[in-house]
């Protein structure tokens, strides 16, 4: 999950939206409500150089992530 106001595409934004990614999810959950528990801290949200930097960083975290949760091992 992302909590953060996307500095890499957005500048003087003071309000944060919320990003949740769901491992092996495939479908529509907009309009829905979802419980979300935050588990660990994973890194500072920082502006990346370029788009291509910022995709290769969520595969680090999301690779990061599962292993704190234990997924897929």
């Amino acid at each position: 999950m992302n909590v953060g106001v996307k500095p890499t595409f957005h500048e003087g934004v003071l309000t944060p939206s919320f990003e949740v990614h769901l491992f092996d999810f495939e479908g529509d959950l907009y309009d829905q409500e979802l419980k979300v528990e935050l588990v660990s801290y994973i890194r500072p949200e920082r502006k990346f150089e370029s788009i291509g930097a910022l995709i290769t960083q969520i595969g680090e975290d999301a690779e990061t992530a599962k292993k704190i949760l234990g997924y897929n091992l």
